[in-house]
């Protein structure tokens, strides 16, 4: 992605760019009302369990028009998404799920230091994996609002890796490269 740069990860598995108010979205969490676009990095080894980068990715929420996000919002969005996304799985891999272990608890960091004009989150979310076993997620966000574009830009990097795993490297080098301009996969 240029401005967030998806081959920061290098030898990236694979990149997709979706629509947020589309069929796509509509999958896997219709509750959320934003418009807009998400894009996703995905780690090389993502859909493999035994890999080091099994489930890291990045991916950028595009949303139109200024946004307002509190930790309060932004867990209850996430928690809505991963909802979504383990019902999505269940319902195609043929599992069930329970909804009440899908957990998100993010909260306000200051961990990199204030930005001007940015939000910085962390935390974790707990949703089912492709085989509909439960994957911790350990995450950073950092939201703020592009005037140029009109748009507010949320960019997530997790990995159920800790925070001091290589991968993070990787996915650190995502979230610093943004700018504010539509990112575009695999530039």
């Amino acid at each position: 992605m240029a401005g967030v740069r998806g081959s920061a990860i290098q030898g990236r598995s694979h990149a997709r760019s979706i629509p947020v108010a589309a069929k796509s979205r509509e999958r896997w969490s219709p509750q959320l009302t934003y418009r807009g676009w998400e894009d996703l990095v995905f780690a090389p080894g993502f859909e493999n369990k035994n890999a080091s980068n099994y489930h890291s990715y990045a991916f950028v929420w595009w949303l139109e028009g200024k946004q307002a996000f509190s930790a309060g919002r932004l867990q209850g969005d996430l928690l809505t998404y991963y909802k979504g996304i383990s019902e999505e799985r269940g319902r195609t891999r043929k599992f069930s799920t329970d909804l009440n272990r899908v957990l998100v608890a993010f909260s306000t960091s200051a961990a990199d230091g204030p930005k001007a004009g940015v939000q910085s989150f962390q935390g974790d979310a707990v949703f089912y994996d492709p085989a509909g076993e439960l994957i911790t997620l350990h995450g950073e966000a950092s939201l703020q609002f592009c005037a140029n574009a009109n748009r507010t830009a949320g960019v997530f990097i997790l990995s159920p890796q800790e925070p001091g795993a290589a991968i993070w490297k990787d996915l650190r080098a995502i979230r610093e490269s943004f700018r504010c301009h539509r990112p575009q996969i695999g530039k």
